[in-house]
């Protein structure tokens, strides 16, 4: 019993004991100390694109542009003096009508250095940004085209044509399957009235090729909806 009343009194301490810690405000780590928590939030800096000239005397590179915040220029270094200067700045970039520069993420450029290519305006596909704008640069007058989108459909007449000649394709081609099916089907038929005993292997003969007659015109459907989805 009196064992009992000194274990209450002694739980009671170390409950008071126990708040009176928790209550006590730890002071701030060392933002300069390497720490469990801090390691993690630590993160490498990607140096970008790099690209080697032709000669092989220096390379290209994209840094920050000192005139257009937020943008980047494409510069080129020796590496033999160091130098380092501006082979494509920001606002040589501004596509026809628009008010800001492509902010370039990637880019390559031709062997005569006169095209350059620049990938922008990317989105995420699952792990990577690889959907985005593809645009080429011309280096002597600094036009910009735009591959792809609203830009790189053909006119209204050609797309007419397009359409017209897909519908065409598909209904020549069912037409000449459905006149090899039924080839194949009537000769299967007599094949069988003549030698019913050999319906069995005539029977798989004749299938294989309804097959593969109804391939060629699943091609040819492939083809039509590559065509005309452009």
């Amino acid at each position: 019993m009196k064992r009992n009343v000194l274990v209450i009194p002694a739980l009671f301490l170390l409950l008071i004991t126990a708040s009176v810690r928790s209550q006590q405000t730890t002071p701030p780590a060392d933002p300069t100390l390497l720490t469990v928590d801090s390691i993690l939030t630590y993160r490498t800096k990607s140096l970008g694109p790099v690209r080697w000239t032709a000669d092989g005397r220096g390379y290209l590179a994209l840094e920050p542009s000192p005139t257009r915040k937020e943008f980047v220029d494409i510069i080129r270094c020796d590496l033999t003096t160091g130098n380092r200067t501006i082979l494509v700045s920001a606002e040589k970039l501004t596509p026809t009508g628009g008010s800001a520069p492509l902010l370039v993420e990637e880019f390559d450029l031709s062997h005569d250095e006169q095209k350059l290519l620049i990938f922008t305006n990317s989105q995420r596909v699952w792990r990577s940004n690889t959907r985005g704008d593809y645009w080429v640069v011309d280096l002597k007058t600094w036009d910009l085209r735009k591959l792809g989108g609203e830009a790189a459909k053909p006119p209204e007449h050609v797309a007419t044509g397009i359409v017209l000649a897909a519908g065409f394709s598909m209904a020549i081609a069912a037409a000449f399957c459905g006149l090899g099916q039924a080839r194949v089907a009537a000769s299967a038929c007599e094949g069988i009235a003549r030698n019913p005993a050999a319906a069995g292997a005539i029977r798989t003969a004749m299938i294989l090729g309804l097959v593969f007659i109804e391939t060629l015109a699943l091609f040819t459907l492939a083809i039509v909806f590559a065509k005309v989805g452009y």
